[in-house]
């Protein structure tokens, strides 16, 4: 591939993020995006010699610019951007009550309208409640487990209207396909029953895994809806950040399962604790890295 005139740096350049650490740098990330290596790729290799994420994310957006090749570093991956304190859902206004840039956690209120959370429970409910499982991380199958003691239901993608309308809106907001996403499972939490903490994305050195992974890649965004007010109890916790988000009927709490360089999040630890007073049921929709089905 022949060379082209913003490969090599210029002492005239105006000072970006791109420039902050040096021709070297500047001449490392042109030419290696030229000869076809993935941002993402870069972006670890960046992360990991010097840069800080963000940084390295700004500067390869610069380079890419440069190269006539636009590109958000955040969009290989599901992303809630927050640049004001309300979220336009296309059919709705919501709010941002909470950001957290670094793992990605975005609390959001009026997600959903509470005729819309009634309407779920109530197809749910239709469907049949049953005991929750997990995924058994030897054979990758469905099991019982003591760390999960909800009940619950699971809709197809887009299996009618009311569904369709909700995972359009969740897509839109993050920017990341219907088609790479597993269908709203219900969940509900009775007095005294919780779900430990846990990971939602998938162990690569977990023989159980393989299974799940063919079916549409790494989980990479977790949406938590609340469907009902809890009295006391039942909030989801992130223990390793000391951050605990308490139900509110409409709400959501979305946070990413891997981190910018696609590496799973270990800060991403989360759990629903026991509810003490009340019931508490979500909606949980997972974003895939390709297409779920």
């Amino acid at each position: 591939m022949g060379s082209i005139s913003v490969v090599r740096s210029d002492s005239n350049l105006p000072c970006t993020t791109l420039d902050s650490k040096g021709t070297a740098w500047r001449d490392w990330v042109l030419n290696n995006l030229q000869r076809g290596c993935k941002p993402q790729t870069m972006l670890q290799s960046m992360a990991a010699n010097a840069w800080d994420i963000e940084s390295a994310g700004l500067a390869l957006d610069e380079a890419l610019a440069l190269l006539a090749r636009p590109h958000d570093w955040r969009t290989a991956r599901p992303y809630i951007n927050t640049p004001t304190n309300y979220l336009d859902c296309g059919d709705r206004i919501a709010q941002v009550l909470f950001s957290l840039q670094h793992p990605r956690i975005v609390l959001i209120d009026n997600l959903l309208s509470h005729q819309e959370c009634d309407t779920l429970i109530e197809l749910a409910e239709q469907k049949g409640i049953k005991k929750s499982a997990v995924v058994d991380r030897e054979s990758g199958q469905f099991v019982d487990h003591h760390a999960r003691s909800s009940s619950g239901s699971y809709f197809t993608r887009g299996e009618n209207e009311h569904v369709a309308c909700i995972e359009k809106r969740l897509a839109g907001i993050t920017d990341w396909p219907v088609t790479h996403a597993e269908g709203l499972q219900i969940l509900k939490y009775e007095p005294g029953q919780e779900y430990r903490p846990h990971f939602d994305w998938f162990d690569p050195n977990q023989p159980g895994s393989a299974k799940q992974l063919l079916r549409g890649g790494q989980r990479l965004g977790t949406f938590v809806l609340y469907l009902t007010d809890v009295e006391a109890g039942g909030s989801t916790v992130f223990p390793t950040l000391g951050v605990e988000v308490f139900p509110r009927k409409g709400a959501g709490v979305f946070f990413a399962d891997v981190d910018e360089t696609g590496k799973t999040e270990q800060k991403s630890l989360h759990g629903g604790s026991p509810v003490i007073k009340g019931t508490k049921i979500v909606a949980t929709y997972w974003q895939r890295e390709n297409k779920y089905g």
